[in-house]
């Protein structure tokens, strides 16, 4: 498997919020007034696969997943997505989360390879990133901790609801 690995850039997204009107300013005040509201639980996820995503021409995404369904990344952006569309009529897509996050990017290879050992992800903070497309950057405009009793902010982020950390020192 080739590919440079992202080792700064390691998160999972949850909820694409790219279709929301108004400017990142607006957008960051509505979101943490709706998210500050939230109960959203910490969790752990597990990733025991090495796995080529999505189709298309290479170069793709080399992500690492579970041979297990996790449900809670995409309880949450439920969560997430109810509190942004009784906000916001229109444009906030809802999909389901599939569990990946992406480690590199190159050529696709055939099935999943099983990871020597699982990696195991204490999933303790949620993110909303201005993701630069096309440019290795994300701009973080707030940050919410999961705890089970609630998300504050903490500081502020951009236009995509994300899971970071999965290698933070």
């Amino acid at each position: 498997v080739k590919g440079e690995f992202r080792r700064l850039k390691l998160h999972m997204s949850i909820l694409g919020l790219a279709g929301l009107q108004g400017g990142n300013r607006h957008v960051v005040e509505v979101v943490q007034q709706l998210v500050g509201q939230l109960r959203l639980p910490s969790f752990e996820l597990l990733f025991d696969r090495f796995a080529t995503f999505g189709h298309g021409p290479d170069p793709r995404p080399l992500v690492f997943a579970s041979s297990k369904p996790a449900h809670e990344p995409d309880m949450l952006a439920a969560q997430l997505h109810r509190a942004l569309a009784s906000r916001w009529h229109g444009p906030v897509r809802r999909k389901r989360v599939n569990p990946h996050v992406t480690a590199s990017y190159g050529s696709a290879f055939p099935g999943m390879l099983v990871l020597p050992e699982p990696i195991r992800w204490a999933v303790s903070e949620l993110v909303l990133i201005d993701n630069w497309v096309g440019f290795p950057r994300y701009d973080h405009l707030a940050r919410w901790p999961l705890t089970d009793t609630g998300a504050e902010a903490t500081r502020r982020s951009s236009r995509q609801l994300v899971l970071p950390g999965l290698f933070d020192d």
